[in-house]
């Protein structure tokens, strides 16, 4: 009897990466945009009917698979499966920075990121700074996002809604409580390296929160009194005089830069890098 879905051996090949036997199936004539018949398990992991191929190299980080799928035979980056998880929620809740950015350039829809967060997303996003920027780069208001969680103590029925910088302190809480009993288990550099990303991540949307919820705004906060000179100098508003400041002379006119300390030199130069602020 002919299957009405994606086989679950090729979509199997997806997950484990075996990019040869994907290549040989859509070489048979496979179609990159179609789904499972039924949901998938395999160990922890489960995908729900009408899961794709792109779906599956998503969640398990496979790169050049998403790269064959996408690239030389156009899948669809925004098939959405009856549970609602895009590639790109799948790739943010496996935490592969680089799968985030390559579904983002190609189209990817961040609507459904922020609606209905669920705990096991975002529990991964904060521990993913990078993916944190690169999403508020591309416009996700995550500082607004909320969370569900399960209220505490335990004996209090019912959820609480939180927010991702939330969420990323109750982490980085929970994470620091546990680290001493670690360290007898020579895990303690994984805990620590765990501390410090939450603590980026809590900073980064804080920071984004207490800036507007702009993301560059939030970058360039240290550098804005030279973005507004810079402006009035452009349109002939304010001129360099006697007492213009040696890094603003560096900044503005290279010709009269001899002499700038190196401390205001690299924070010219660190102006220069945050002026293309998408850079996460």
């Amino acid at each position: 009897m002919a299957e009405s879905g994606l086989s679950e051996n090729v979509f199997y090949a997806a997950v484990v990466g075996d990019i040869d036997h994907i290549k040989n199936w859509l070489e048979q004539g496979g179609d990159p945009n179609q789904g499972l018949a039924q949901a998938f398990h395999d160990d922890a992991v489960s995908w729900e009917s009408g899961s794709t191929l792109l779906i599956a190299a998503a969640s398990m980080g496979r790169f050049d698979i998403m790269q064959l799928l996408v690239v030389d035979h156009n899948a669809d980056v925004n098939v959405t499966p009856s549970a609602g998880w895009t590639a790109l929620v799948w790739a943010i809740e496996s935490g592969r920075a680089n799968s985030v950015e390559f579904l983002l350039d190609r189209g990817a829809n961040t609507s459904g990121i922020v609606d209905g967060m669920c705990g096991d997303v975002a529990l991964a996003l904060v521990a993913t700074p990078r993916v944190v920027r690169i999403l508020l780069v591309a416009g996700v208001d995550l500082t607004n996002a909320r969370i569900n969680r399960w209220a505490h103590p335990p004996n209090f029925p019912g959820t609480v809604t939180i927010s991702l910088e939330e969420e990323a302190r109750n982490c980085l809480r929970f994470t620091e409580e546990k680290r001493a009993s670690y360290e007898a288990y020579g895990t303690l550099d994984a805990w620590t390296d765990m501390i410090n990303r939450y603590t980026e991540s809590a900073s980064i949307l804080a920071g984004v929160r207490l800036a507007g919820h702009s993301y560059k705004r939030w970058v360039l906060k240290d550098y804005m009194a030279l973005l507004r000179l810079r402006s009035l100098l452009a349109r002939k508003r304010a001129r360099a005089g006697p007492e213009t400041t040696l890094v603003v002379w560096r900044l503005f006119d290279t010709s009269t830069a001899a002499g700038v300390p190196d401390p205001c030199f690299w924070k010219v130069v660190e102006y220069a890098w945050l002026g293309n602020w998408r850079r996460p």
